[in-house]
């Protein structure tokens, strides 16, 4: 009877059914996430350098320039 348990505690240790999707699910969350916060980092030093830019083509004058 305790055999029994044992090579049933084996089987469950080496069996692996699932592990691939549980590990691209995984990946797939990290590099989602990632991707995320980087775009949204970014997205603002890209706002913010587009401003610089256009002050400087614009030159000296009284219009606002506003980042929607």
């Amino acid at each position: 009877m305790k055999e029994s348990k044992i090579v049933n505690a084996e089987e469950i240790i080496l069996n692996d059914s699932g592990q691939s999707i549980l590990e691209f699910i995984l990946l797939l969350t990290i590099v989602l996430s990632l991707s995320i916060m980087l775009s949204g980092g970014l997205n603002g030093q890209i706002a913010k350098r587009w401003k610089i830019l256009v002050s400087l083509i614009s030159g000296p004058t009284e219009t606002i320039i506003e980042v929607r």
